[in-house]
């Protein structure tokens, strides 16, 4: 006759558990994107263009002019990152204040704001226009 084990002969099967990371603070992001990381770009853009886009539109009375506005604001996010100080301001308040210079200089203007593609590195801007232009 079988004699009964303390331990039983099956088991459960093991619970795998994954653990979701947490997602980057825009702080966090904007700092990656001073190091030249795309995704934390497009990372930064998903989670704020609305907001910028909404300041935008109140200065603006031209919807395609704010969407301009927005583009323009983050090729300077791309091209400024290095700038950001999270000691001194959160970057969304960073980004906004970006934006809403451009909005006050094309307020001032007929014509739109380009941002300036520095010569030291060609290669950056055309990406950025890419990875706005594909999240819109």
């Amino acid at each position: 006759m079988p004699t009964r084990s303390s331990r039983p002969r099956w088991s459960l099967p093991q619970r795998h558990t994954t653990v979701t990371p947490q997602p980057r603070s825009d702080d966090e992001l904007l700092n990656d994107v001073a190091s030249g990381d795309h995704q934390a770009l497009a990372s930064l853009y998903d989670h704020i263009a609305r907001l910028v886009y909404a300041n935008v539109r109140r200065a603006l009375d031209d919807p395609i002019w704010a969407d301009t506005v927005v583009e323009e604001a983050f090729v300077e996010v791309w091209q400024q990152a290095d700038r950001f100080d999270p000691s001194h301001t959160p970057a969304v308040i960073w980004i906004l204040d970006l934006a809403h210079q451009l909005a006050a200089e094309h307020n001032r203007s007929d014509e739109p704001q380009v941002a300036a593609v520095p010569a030291t590195s060609p290669s950056r801007e055309p990406h950025v226009s890419h990875v706005i232009g594909a999240r819109r």
